[in-house]
């Protein structure tokens, strides 16, 4: 059996996702988009898009790091 796609991102119109994390409450931060889709994406563990975080270049990789990153975005 093949796995299902948390989300669809041509639906959100993101044309590619490169570099991915996870926060301590289990949303998911992906590095996507180009010119002015251009951001880090937050889903929910549901895979529901929550917010974007624009950057004003191509983004390719996203992380966290240390045992009291923040988790409240």
């Amino acid at each position: 059996m093949d796995p299902e796609p948390l989300v669809d991102l041509s639906s959100l119109g993101i044309a590619r996702i490169d570099g991915m994390a996870m926060d301590a409450t289990g949303r998911i931060y992906a590095a996507a988009g180009k010119g002015e889709d251009a951001g880090i994406y937050i889903f929910t563990q549901e895979g529901h898009l929550r917010d974007c975080i624009k950057v004003p270049d191509l983004p390719t990789n996203c992380t966290f790091g240390g045992p009291k990153r923040p988790n409240t975005l």
